[in-house]
């Protein structure tokens, strides 16, 4: 679902997407958001949202994804103006990078220490290779695995031809930003799409014969992986 602005953005998980051209930015987030991933390059020229809800501890959050592609990028420079007004309400900044593409990592190398991709300390960055060809290039994979960890931000890799793995990375990526921001948790818990959801699920417990374990209690406490759902 596409959205011209950031709608509601104040309860919502908002996500920048940045990087360079050819990179597989809008096929990672068409794949998140169970959309066919066209196998052609798609050109970004204009800031672009997506919406998507992901379960995390039982709590529904919503999440839109901005997806700032090169072109944008230079459309912002050429301008004279920057993407602070946008990065402001952004809660976490993503990376992408690609494996067969030095060009990406000369582009993204300077991000975590300039103004234009850091316009706070609340906001939580990551960085995402996304191996969109066959031809794996461990140069590029070990300059950016370098540039993640000198910079204190967490990595992963992807692949467009694996949805499940790319999901999954979105999972660890949500899950990590609310390990650390146990607050911003218990606002989205607070939602009425969740209190919505609670009161679902005690009736259906007041329905029925069969009373939990103490085991069965314990386990499910102790999940802390995200479902897109």
């Amino acid at each position: 679902m596409m959205c011209d602005n950031l709608r509601d953005k104040e309860n919502r998980l908002n996500i920048g997407i940045f990087g360079y051209q050819e990179t597989g930015k809008t096929s990672l987030i068409h794949v998140w958001c169970n959309e066919p991933v066209n196998n052609e390059y798609i050109r970004t020229t204009e800031m672009e949202y997506s919406e998507l809800n992901v379960t995390v501890l039982d709590t529904t959050i919503p999440l839109t994804f901005g997806d700032c592609g090169f072109e944008v990028v230079e459309k912002f420079m050429d301008s004279g103006s920057t993407a602070l007004p946008f990065l402001k309400v952004m809660n976490i900044l993503i990376f992408v990078f690609a494996t067969n593409s030095i060009d990406s990592y000369n582009f993204l190398e300077g991000s975590p220490s300039s103004v234009f991709f850091n316009p706070g300390a609340n906001v939580e960055q990551y960085v995402i290779l996304n191996m969109n060809d066959l031809e794996e290039k461990d140069e590029t994979k070990n300059l950016v695995k370098e540039h993640a960890e000198q910079n204190n931000m967490p990595f992963f890799v992807t692949s467009t031809k694996n949805p499940d793995g790319c999901k999954t990375v979105l999972n660890k990526i949500v899950n990590s930003y609310f390990e650390n921001n146990p607050n911003a948790l218990e606002k989205f818990k607070n939602n009425p799409l969740n209190k919505n959801t609670k009161k679902i699920k005690s009736q259906k417990r007041k329905s029925s014969k069969t009373p939990q374990s103490s085991h069965e209690v314990n386990n499910h406490n102790d999940k802390k992986c995200c479902t897109i759902v």
